[in-house]
């Protein structure tokens, strides 16, 4: 059991010191083992599966970061009106930019290569985890933190995606592995700007890792507390003249964002949620364990109260947040495993091996979802995710048009263009028309004019002018049927961003 800090009192409340535990074998033994194999995890369902938990994946980050290096892309309202932020973008296109430079420009190359480098990003999560938990938990719950920061369903299937709040975890428990580095001037530096860039990818996180910030700063020496100001400073500085290169304006994707998400009131236009939401989605989504870890750390609060303060300030900046989604709280998910290993290592062996044969069985449930009103979590504007594990029939699809060298043009009936693949899966500079350019400018003209196939539900029997060339299965969105276009030699109408000429 852990030995609890006889040294306690709540003016040492910001003081990181190393709990009476037992000592740490060498980590080559078992750390970056257990690393490596979470690693593993984590590339072979990004690499197999290709299932967005939300379609920002793409069109906000990949597509955007596609347009950089290759010139062209989609551009939705969000980088019209300044509201984004390129770091994330800025990021991607330096992974794309690295692979164009070694001709590895098809997207059956970079798209799981940029997929790979996220899961080595997440693997900070898991990492911080431990580093920080032996310091502030003990060695013996910070080995259970790792395991679980591994191996979580959650946390392994969402490694790859491309989201800010993913993002910002994974900068967050970068930070918290930097913090307990003592008597080191360059560690506290590069916490300081990690804590600040993580603020800068997702703001609404600003409450929380501002105690996270406070937290790290307060625990370091009067020499580390100048590093990590000069860190956090430089972060600014440097994600302000980002937006004055890329906007014209210092910090303008922030003030813009706040202007019309806070005043303007349009990420409620998305759709609200009642202030429980969050609350029933947690109590699915672990299985009630959830549950169990908040207790058990309510009851030992003065061992757990950095985790209990962080998993209250994300649960209660955004419950009070009328759009909701799950993917908003992924922060917490680290936290909470924490307070669930602390329970580990607390109570008995044999209540041990039950609880963790219990959090391993959710996990493989909840990465087959499988666990009941799971697809009621998971849930994006107009799409609801089915099968972790599947291929969307869309991506599958774009991916194959990128190698077929009749295509000159698409028709996509399927999906609006927020929710396709975009250029980022087809990789050819040619035209797209979507579901709402179809209703306002093809309806009634001759298809077979515009493009050399035309994606469709399976519903569809016929298409004049254009033949049944393949079908994509996937149990997220279906059926989809790939028509061809039956002439070969056509006078396509010129294409110009969208506009129709003829």
């Amino acid at each position: 059991m852990i030995q609890k800090d006889p040294e306690f009192s709540p003016g040492s409340l910001f003081k990181l010191r190393r709990l009476p535990d037992a000592p740490s074998a060498p980590l080559w033994r078992w750390f970056y083992p257990l690393l490596a194999l979470g690693f593993a995890a984590r590339t072979t369902i990004a690499v197999v599966s290709d299932v967005p938990l939300h379609f920002d994946e793409v069109m906000q980050y990949l597509e955007q970061a596609h347009r950089i290096v290759f010139g062209y892309g989609i551009v939705p309202w969000e980088y019209r009106e300044g509201t984004r932020s390129w770091i994330v973008p800025g990021f991607i296109s330096g992974i794309l930019s690295g692979l164009q430079s070694l001709g590895m420009t098809r997207p059956a190359i970079y798209v799981p290569a940029v997929k790979i480098v996220f899961c080595i990003l997440s693997m900070t999560i898991p990492a911080g985890m431990y580093l920080f938990g032996r310091i502030y938990l003990g060695e013996r719950s910070a080995r259970f933190a790792l395991v679980l920061g591994c191996f979580w369903y959650e946390l392994v299937l969402f490694a790859h995606k491309p989201l800010t709040t993913f993002i910002a975890t994974a900068l967050i428990f970068l930070a918290l592995s930097l913090a307990v580095e003592r008597n080191r001037f360059i560690t506290a530096l590069i916490a300081g700007a990690t804590v600040a860039l993580a603020i800068a990818v997702r703001i609404q996180m600003t409450p929380v890792l501002i105690v996270a910030m406070a937290v790290i700063f307060f625990s370091y020496s009067a020499r580390q507390r100048l590093a990590f100001g000069v860190g956090i400073t430089l972060a600014i500085l440097s994600i302000g003249l980002l937006d004055q290169y890329t906007w014209g304006h210092w910090w303008h994707s922030y003030y813009r964002n706040i202007e019309l998400n806070l005043f303007q009131g349009v990420a409620a236009g998305f759709g609200t949620e009642p202030i429980f939401r969050y609350l029933a989605w947690l109590l699915i989504a672990s299985g009630g364990l959830f549950y169990l870890a908040l207790a058990s750390a309510a009851t030992r609060w003065r061992s757990n109260w950095f985790l209990l303060t962080m998993t209250i300030l994300i649960l209660g900046v955004h419950s009070a947040i009328g759009h909701k989604e799950y993917r908003f709280i992924f922060m917490l998910l680290p936290f909470w495993l924490m307070m669930l290993a602390y329970l580990l290592a607390a109570i008995k062996p044999w209540q041990a091996r039950l609880l963790a044969s219990a959090t391993a069985f959710v996990a493989i449930m909840g990465i087959t979802h499988q666990l009941p009103r799971q697809e009621k979590v998971y849930l994006a504007i107009g799409y609801t995710v089915h099968d972790f594990l599947d291929r969307r029939s869309d991506r599958q699809a774009y991916l194959h048009l990128n190698k077929d060298e009749s295509f000159t043009g698409l028709i996509d009936l399927a999906n609006h263009w927020s929710i396709s693949g975009g250029y980022y899966y087809l990789h050819r500079k040619l035209p797209v028309y979507d579901q709402s350019l179809f209703q306002t400018h093809l309806r009634d003209k001759p298809l077979d004019k515009y493009a050399s196939h035309i994606l469709t539900k399976k519903d569809v029997e016929s298409i004049p002018g254009f033949r049944p060339d393949r079908t994509f299965m996937s149990s997220n969105d279906g059926e989809l049927r790939l028509w061809q276009r039956i002439e070969k030699d056509v006078n396509q109408y010129y294409w110009n961003s969208y506009e129709i000429n003829q």
